[in-house]
C-alpha cells in the first residue's frame, strides 16, 4: 500500500488483483475515513466517492482534485510506454520507420 500525505489528509493507494486500476481510500488525520477515490470507466477518470454526511473545505477539496491529477498523469504516462512497448516498429528496404499519432 503506497501512502500520500496532505496537510490535512492520508490517501492510501492499493490495487486489488483482479483490477488494472487503483482505489485509494481518503481518511483525515485522525484516521477516519471519509471516501474513495475510484475509476469510472465511463468517464475513463479516477472519481471521488465521498461517504454520506462527510464536509470538506476548500484546502481539503483542492487536495483531492489535486490528487486525481496526479493519478490521471501516472495513467497517461503509463498507457503511452504500454503502447511504446507493445508496438513493432515498420521496416522498409531495412529503415526502421518510427511510428507517428497524437495523443488526446
Amino acid at each position: 500500500m503506497e501512502i500520500f500525505k496532505t496537510d490535512y489528509l492520508v490517501f492510501m493507494k492499493y490495487k486489488l488483483d483482479h483490477k488494472k486500476t487503483y482505489n485509494i481510500n481518503v481518511a483525515n488525520k485522525s484516521n477516519e475515513v471519509l471516501g474513495e477515490i475510484k475509476w469510472k470507466a465511463g468517464w475513463r477518470r479516477y472519481v471521488y466517492y465521498p461517504i454520506m454526511g462527510t464536509l470538506y473545505d476548500t484546502k481539503c477539496l483542492t487536495d483531492i482534485i489535486n490528487y486525481i491529477n496526479i493519478l490521471m498523469e501516472e495513467r497517461k504516462i503509463k498507457v503511452v510506454k504500454e503502447i511504446k512497448i507493445n508496438h513493432v516498429a515498420l521496416t522498409e528496404n531495412g529503415i526502421q520507420v518510427g511510428w507517428t499519432g497524437e495523443f488526446e
